[in-house]
């Protein structure tokens, strides 16, 4: 069983109380390594699965939580505008973009008010990431046409 259908199914475990038979819960949702992600449906439970953690941190009151469910909701639906949506319009850029930055910054946000290390390391991961997805989008254009040159001589 992949790795996503076990934090499923523990996800639905701690919510319902109930403990689910993984063995078939695979099978009956079919999720097979290598097809999870190629259903749409998988984004639509991971967006659920965000509002629900967001909804259990504001009923127990705490902020993590509440912080982690709201990052993985926008970050789903970035995610799902990315691959599912088939349109070249500006609004879909910007909708995909303004998600992204919403989830950043709630994560900021979180971490300034609660000051919790898991917070800390999301953000700091999250930064990291984003500085080097611009790093390498930067020179990796410039690193090919070097070596490009090189063929042509």
């Amino acid at each position: 069983m992949s790795h996503a259908c076990r934090i499923i199914c523990l996800q639905i475990e701690i919510r319902t109380n109930i403990n689910i038979d993984t063995r078939f819960n695979a099978s009956f949702l079919h999720l097979k390594c290598g097809k999870l992600m190629s259903h749409k449906w998988v984004l639509a439970v991971w967006e659920i699965i965000g509002i629900l953690t967001f909804l259990s941190g504001l009923i127990s009151g705490n902020v993590v939580t509440m912080v982690v469910g709201v990052v993985v909701a926008f970050g789903y639906a970035s995610s799902y505008l990315t691959s599912y949506i088939r349109s070249v319009h500006i609004v879909k850029g910007a909708s995909e973009v303004i998600f992204m930055l919403l989830a950043l910054g709630v994560v900021i946000y979180g971490y300034a008010i609660t000051g919790s290390p898991i917070l800390g390391a999301m953000t700091i991961f999250i930064v990291t990431v984003v500085l080097f997805a611009f790093i390498v989008s930067y020179l990796l254009p410039k690193i090919r046409s070097k070596s490009s040159e090189r063929d042509v001589v």
